[in-house]
């Protein structure tokens, strides 16, 4: 109803293309995630109670850092913050879902979930060494945007790195600064391990590592 101009409601619903949360998708809600993509959006809103939900399924695009082949998302903004019900982007053999919220000063609080089968496939932007294998993990994030931060548990099978291979791996990390100019550090224990050819067993290590290269590890 956009009859009364001082209690608007309305339901869009179609094909966008070239889709950013950032530009104003959101009434009132400027400090959100670069995006872009195609797809079919569904966009409910009220003006009292102040209330936006936007739903559907975005396809070819990127979130951030993240690129994807398809993207759902189901997100909800009060004067409150934004409420981010379900996030759920692929990206070949990678499936990653967030939910979480950010509050009215655009602190994120939330978890993220995913599972890659195939380490060789992970988006070629990220500037990765080309590795092999499985992995998935449960991660909490929170922060601001602008220096979101990672913790939690990530585990991982017939890795292979260079010239080291493990069958098994279990790690609890921190990554600071995700989406600017990421910072690792954690602690990592496995099996199996092969450097070159050699047996080495089962092994521990502990350090950090960022832009410039690992440091602090041991085993």
């Amino acid at each position: 109803d956009i009859t009364d101009s001082r209690a608007v409601t309305f339901v869009l619903e179609g094909d966008a293309s070239g889709i950013n949360l950032a530009n104003g998708l959101i009434p009132g809600e400027t400090d959100l995630p670069q995006t872009s993509g195609n797809g079919r959006l569904r966009i409910e809103h009220t003006d009292k109670p102040m209330w936006t939900r936007v739903t559907g399924l975005v396809q070819d695009g990127h979130i951030e850092i993240m690129p994807f082949d398809a993207c759902e998302i189901d997100v909800e903004a009060t004067p409150a913050g934004v409420q981010f019900n379900h996030v759920d982007l692929r990206h070949r053999d990678l499936r990653a879902i967030l939910t979480g919220a950010a509050d009215s000063l655009s602190v994120f609080d939330g978890n993220l979930s995913f599972a890659a089968n195939d380490l060789g496939t992970l988006p070629a932007e990220w500037n990765w060494p080309a590795m092999g294998g499985r992995a998935s993990g449960e991660l909490a994030v929170s922060g601001p945007l602008e220096a979101l931060a990672l913790a939690g548990t990530v585990t991982a099978g017939d890795i292979e790195l260079g010239p080291a291979r493990t069958s098994y791996l279990i790690a609890n990390v921190e990554i600071a600064d995700a989406l600017g100019s990421p910072r690792f550090s954690g602690a990592v224990a496995g099996d199996s391990l092969r450097m070159g050819g050699v047996p080495l067993g089962n092994y521990r290590a502990f350090g950090s590592a960022d832009a410039a290269g690992a440091r602090r590890t041991r085993r």
